[in-house]
């Protein structure tokens, strides 16, 4: 399979098709929308970016973190590593090394935290999340465990992985 890039001179044609359509509309009494080519090349282009943002499935988000806030609740935050996700799946288990994982929530692309509400005190939980677009589903983060907040405990403080 071979990646197909546009070209600078294709690039630098539709640029200057929409700089000459906003030049004109700069100049005029009387602006109107974009027509004819300034508007095929806006679409253009718009078609150019999105076909080079959405060529693969995104990357697992980094950087994992799950912290007790409350006596109920557990705040996620990670890194999302590529600029195409349109949503985050996050999944938790129950339990001291459970991997029986299952969705809780899906949060929009431009999230990068997440607060988990209404859990039970004294009960460890472990998280994964991953980034999902139209192409597909990244793989999963690496898993992190957390509880909520009560007494000092380990649990208690960011985890990451191998922490």
């Amino acid at each position: 399979m071979t990646d197909t890039y546009p070209n600078t001179s294709e690039i630098v044609n539709i640029l200057k098709a929409i700089f000459e359509q906003v030049k004109q509309q700069v100049e005029s009494d009387t602006p109107k929308p974009l027509d004819g080519e300034g508007l095929k090349a806006v679409q253009s282009y718009r078609a150019l970016v999105a076909a080079q943002q959405l060529k693969y499935p995104p990357d697992p988000p980094s950087d994992l973190e799950a912290e007790g806030i409350s006596p109920s609740e557990i705040r996620l935050t990670w890194v999302e590593d590529t600029t195409n996700a349109d949503r985050f799946l996050i999944e938790r288990c129950q339990g001291q090394g459970c991997l029986n994982f299952a969705k809780v929530a899906e949060v929009a692309g431009l999230s990068r935290t997440f607060v988990d509400r209404n859990l039970p005190n004294n009960t460890l939980f472990r998280y994964r999340v991953r980034e999902s677009n139209v192409l597909g589903d990244s793989d999963f983060s690496e898993i992190v465990d957390a509880a909520v907040k009560t007494d000092p405990s380990p649990y208690n403080k960011p985890h990451r992985k191998g922490s």
